[in-house]
């Protein structure tokens, strides 16, 4: 049976939501982030969610793949992201 995406709701500073490799198909903003909300693979940053982004944004990221984790920082604010785990089916 393939596997359903999964959600996160993230609130506040870092956290680690996976510590294997994601695959990234959106975010949708639940409260504006007060800094620069950030979607971290390891060191490296993949995307940024500007800082007062609008509650209700939803942005698609069609598949950007993590390699090694996901770690999240919603800036102060709340985002839910929608993720699945590389080597699982999905539909």
């Amino acid at each position: 049976m393939a596997e359903e995406w999964k959600y996160a709701v993230v609130t506040g500073n870092s956290v680690t939501v996976e510590s294997v490799p994601c695959i990234v198909g959106g975010v949708y903003i639940n409260i504006p982030p007060s800094s620069d909300a950030k979607i971290e693979d390891g060191d490296n940053r993949p995307f940024l969610i500007p800082a007062g982004t609008a509650v209700g944004n939803c942005f698609g990221f069609d598949g950007t793949r993590l390699e090694t984790n996901m770690v999240i920082s919603a800036g102060g604010g709340d985002i839910t992201v929608m993720y699945w785990i590389m080597g699982e089916a999905h539909k």
